[in-house]
């Protein structure tokens, strides 16, 4: 009986030794941080230029067409550019986008489609005009301007180039701060794509492609690696 009793403190001694010596482990561990970038609204509110760099990878680019059958997408994971301030002066904000038409993966009905990749390269002629580009000439503060905590939104005026033609155009935009990257999300309804010369290929030679496609951007910036060592 004895032993038994001696045996049972032994037990619960040795698995409070344990628990403890786990805890003071774990307590000496950093707690686990989360990968981010290293914009802060301050930089938003100052009077001083500052660039920021376009995230590939963590930025995408969509045009979204459809058929008589389904919608289709035209992916980009690969958008380059920047965005340069002062944020508190619009009259001086500068931004370029360049989307490598190549780039561009075609996706329909959940999933990759290699023969839509290849009739959106066509359709563009990625061999000759490799790129689409986004070129900022005004943007214009919205209802809700809130630099101070990272928040704005504005009406943007800029030229659009595709196919080597180039058309002005108008759209909204938000602007916020997500885990330390300026993140700017909008969208561009009804492009004719006739407008930019592109004259859409039927898909398999049988399904016929609609004239308007919607664009849709969600760009994260990060501050630029030159204006990080200054």
């Amino acid at each position: 009986m004895e032993v038994r009793i001696r045996m049972k403190k032994f037990l619960i001694f040795s698995a409070l030794a344990l628990m403890l010596g786990y805890s003071s482990v774990f307590a000496g561990q950093p707690a686990e941080t989360k990968p981010g970038g290293n914009v802060t609204a301050a930089m938003l509110t100052s009077d001083k230029p500052v660039e920021f760099d376009v995230l590939e990878g963590k930025s995408t680019i969509e045009f979204i067409g459809k058929s008589f059958m389904h919608h289709f997408e035209g992916i980009s994971h690969e958008p380059e550019g920047f965005t340069k301030g002062p944020f508190n002066n619009a009259l001086y904000t500068d931004c370029e986008i360049k989307v490598p038409v190549n780039s561009l993966e075609g996706n329909a009905l959940g999933g990759k489609k290699d023969d839509l990749s290849k009739n959106i390269h066509e359709n563009l002629e990625s061999d000759k005009y490799p790129f689409i580009t986004f070129k900022l000439k005004k943007w214009v503060p919205g209802k809700k301007v809130d630099l101070k905590n990272g928040e704005a939104d504005y009406l943007v005026q800029g030229d659009l180039t595709i196919h080597n033609v180039t058309k002005s155009v108008i759209f909204p935009i938000k602007m916020d701060i997500e885990n330390g990257y300026l993140h700017f999300k909008g969208e561009y309804d009804r492009l004719n794509v006739h407008d930019y010369g592109v004259e859409p290929k039927p898909l398999m030679s049988i399904i016929h492609v609609g004239d308007h496609v919607d664009v849709k951007f969600d760009i994260y910036e990060d501050i630029n690696t030159k204006e990080k060592a200054g």
